[in-house]
């Protein structure tokens, strides 16, 4: 069995809206595709991915972390939790410190797309040791940001970093959440200032989003935002992703995490 795809959503900015379009991209992903999928909550200071789906387990994604150099099928079937024909590995409901090595998450990230057709990761950020070891490991990596100017100041900073562990602008998905009907800037303006382009918009839909926190449920059908995640699966994770070799993000990860 070929190793699954391993997709990275991470907020260039706190409060960016990456854990919704996580949770709703994997969601639509389990009827695109034939073999398991796993969403897993790499936020392990302040995921709520449980608090949003209102699911607990007793294991969560710092057990796997501890286990990752031992891991099998027995064990790892022990700590996700099944929903709705989804895998999940959660955040530890209560903060945990953030200073993990990098080689459980590298073993950890080698294991999962072992039994799964897609691997899903929602990160917190973007610059933490973890996430840095997530996303030197992943196919895809979606940055995830707000059309307010902080945010996308964020993301400006942010892709040159990502280009620095090896991936070209192609592997780059910027995404620009929380659009409004009548933005101040346009999609060339966005693009300018990331002086990169923009893979994808949503719109801002807070009623739409209101109802997923409230009552744990996917963005309801018939809503823009909906729409435009069907369409960005459709699309986007519809579509074959060429081999991405992870020894060149692992080379360029040890030479960034040298320099601090």
């Amino acid at each position: 069995m070929n190793p699954g795809r391993l997709i990275v959503f991470a907020p260039v900015k706190g409060g960016s809206g990456a854990t919704v379009l996580a949770a709703n991209v994997t969601h639509q992903v389990r009827s695109l595709v034939k073999g398991p999928v796993l969403l897993t909550d790499f936020d392990i200071t302040s995921g709520v991915l449980s608090f949003m789906l209102r699911i607990s387990h007793q294991y969560n994604v710092t057990d796997a972390l501890t286990n990752a150099d031992q891991m099998d099928r027995t064990l790892w079937a022990s700590l996700v939790v099944e929903q709705d024909g989804l895998d999940y590995l959660l955040s530890p409901e209560r903060p945990e410190p953030a200073h993990i090595e990098r080689y459980p998450v590298q073993d950890l990230l080698e294991f999962a797309p072992s039994i799964y057709e897609v691997v899903v990761v929602d990160l917190g950020g973007v610059c933490e040791p973890m996430s840095m070891a997530t996303l030197s490991a992943a196919q895809e990596i979606h940055l995830v940001c707000t059309s307010d100017l902080p945010s996308l100041y964020m993301m400006r900073r942010t892709i040159p970093l990502i280009e620095e562990l090896g991936y070209g602008r192609d592997q780059i998905h910027v995404i620009v959440n929380r659009v409004p009907r009548r933005p101040e800037l346009s999609q060339a303006d966005m693009e300018k200032i990331f002086r990169a382009s923009v893979h994808v918009t949503f719109p801002d839909e807070p009623a739409a989003v209101q109802k997923v926190l409230r009552e744990g449920e996917p963005v309801a059908a018939g809503t823009d935002l909906r729409r435009a995640i069907n369409k960005f699966v459709r699309d986007t994770i519809g579509k074959p992703t060429e081999e991405q070799g992870g020894t060149l993000g692992v080379r360029a990860l040890k030479e960034l995490l040298g320099r601090v």
